[in-house]
């Protein structure tokens, strides 16, 4: 809740919100993606990449990235594909997915 940014006050209510979402979709027969309500796909990102989105944001959002950059972008990735087991695949998109974040805030 605190990473969604729900006040302590109205927690009980997200929370009863979130469980309506899950059983309207369960009964639709569709999947629960973390994205499906943007309160919890901010409230994950946050989690999930935490510092990792400076290094990620300041790295990634040029076009072509520097020397250096390039660097840092192998190493981020190298530390998501040992250190946190994600697949190169998936190492790439979260890189990719912050950069075209990056360039829209831009």
């Amino acid at each position: 809740e605190r990473a969604a940014g729900v006040p302590a006050e109205v927690a009980k209510t997200f929370r009863s919100e979130i469980l309506a979402l899950v059983g309207a979709l369960a009964a639709e027969g569709e999947a629960v993606k973390w994205n499906s309500d943007p309160r919890m796909a901010k409230a994950i990102e946050s989690i999930i990449m935490g510092d990792r989105v400076r290094v990620i944001r300041s790295t990634v959002s040029a076009i072509a990235p520097s020397e250096e950059d390039a660097e840092t972008i192998r190493k981020v990735k190298e530390c998501l594909t040992q250190g946190e087991s994600y697949c190169e695949k998936c190492a790439s998109w979260v890189l990719d997915y912050y950069a075209e974040k990056s360039r829209r805030s831009a």
